[in-house]
């Protein structure tokens, strides 16, 4: 990073904070000055930016001292005011309308306006989509009894971000929500569609196919995963037999193994210096195998969960439990999906993905100020 390039990173973390237009090309002209003489004594840029600090450590050291638009004092006051409009509210739904069961919903107004007056951009939607989901699932839960599959709206949230933040391949990413949302709906009208539908997620590997360059390796893939689908429902319904019908899929597999559509990455943990690791993802591998054949009502509708013990031992090879929250998603579904599947449980087991927010709120920022600099 050179002294332009530094200048324009603090520039933007100062207005993206709101701070006074004039305080900001105060500082900005001091640390051109103090760039300038700390160059002239180290002639290297590296020395200088941690001898000066980075930008945003820059912003954290200044930001008790500076001086902030009007508009986001004024933002900031209606956000400390927010809690006594949310109390209000709640009250006065409750008790006017004998609706106490909707009325708690009047204390999400301190988070949302909190997001909605001071996040900016597009990161405003991915931060309000929680909440919204939140809304909507408690309405089709205590208006029509749809807890299940109500949760799906939960599915927005990750949905979202993908769609204000993914690249080129957002489509790639988005198809296996979409997919979910297909298979439970279609699943709820027609319970028979739970034993076979998850065929389905094959369509990701057909949407990651439709790339750049097209080869024909990418052809076959596409033509081998909508062939074994149809040989798989075909079969399955005309047999009433979808026992060992998984096979069919294992030729696409291979062939994108083979054309490089599906990419199989090891490294995220150094097998010699963590075979422990190494030897627990194996057997979630097996169990994930082992459950699905031995649990009733298609195994492994919740077996998968298994699998997401291995993305957490890479978290843990890297920074062990350093960022708690890194391992609060992974934890969340497999607790939610143990809680319906296990003991039908859906309407409330959701609660524990709220174990995310309140996580990465608990988690130190100075953590991240420390991970940031190294």
């Amino acid at each position: 990073m050179r002294k332009k390039e530094y200048l324009n990173e603090l520039f933007h973390i100062l207005m993206e904070h709101d701070v006074d237009r004039k305080e900001v090309d105060k500082i900005i002209k001091e640390y051109e000055e103090l760039y300038g003489e700390a160059y002239d004594y180290y002639m290297d840029d590296e020395k200088v930016i941690k001898k000066l600090g980075s930008p945003n450590e820059v912003y954290h050291v200044l930001k008790h001292d500076l001086k902030y638009r009007k508009s986001s004092q004024m933002n900031n006051k209606f956000v400390a005011l927010s809690p006594f409009i949310a109390l209000i509210l709640f009250f006065a739904i409750g008790m006017g309308f004998d609706a106490y069961e909707y009325s708690w919903m009047s204390f999400l107004l301190i988070p949302i306006s909190a997001i909605l007056l001071n996040v900016k951009g597009r990161a405003k939607f991915i931060a309000i989509s929680p909440f919204i989901s939140l809304v909507v699932f408690m309405i089709l839960g205590f208006v029509w009894s749809l807890w299940h599959p109500g949760w799906l709206v939960f599915l927005l949230i990750p949905m979202t971000a993908i769609t204000l933040e993914a690249g080129k391949d957002r489509y790639v990413a988005l198809s296996p929500f979409v997919i979910t949302f297909i298979y439970v709906l279609v699943s709820y009208f027609n319970q028979e569609f739970l034993i076979y539908g998850w065929g389905l997620y094959i369509f990701v590997l057909v949407f990651a196919s439709i790339r750049k360059p097209f080869k024909i390796m990418d052809l076959l893939v596409i033509l081998t995963s909508i062939s074994a689908l149809i040989i798989h429902w075909w079969i399955g319904l005309a047999t009433g037999n979808f026992e060992y019908l998984w096979l069919v899929y294992i030729v696409p597999l291979l062939f994108a193994l083979y054309s490089g559509v599906i990419k199989i990455d090891i490294t995220f943990f150094d097998i010699k210096k963590h075979p422990i690791l190494f030897l627990i993802s194996i057997l979630m591998i097996l169990l994930f195998i082992g459950l699905g054949f031995l649990l009733p009502n298609n195994g492994f509708s919740y077996s998968w969960v298994t699998l997401l013990v291995i993305p957490m031992c890479a978290i843990y090879s890297k920074v062990k439990f350093k960022y708690l929250v890194a391992y609060t998603p992974f934890l969340s579904v497999i607790i939610f999906m143990t809680l319906g599947y296990f003991f039908g449980l859906w309407n409330i087991a959701w609660i524990i993905f709220l174990s995310i927010p309140i996580m990465g709120i608990l988690t130190p920022e100075e953590n991240y100020e420390k991970e940031e600099k190294a």
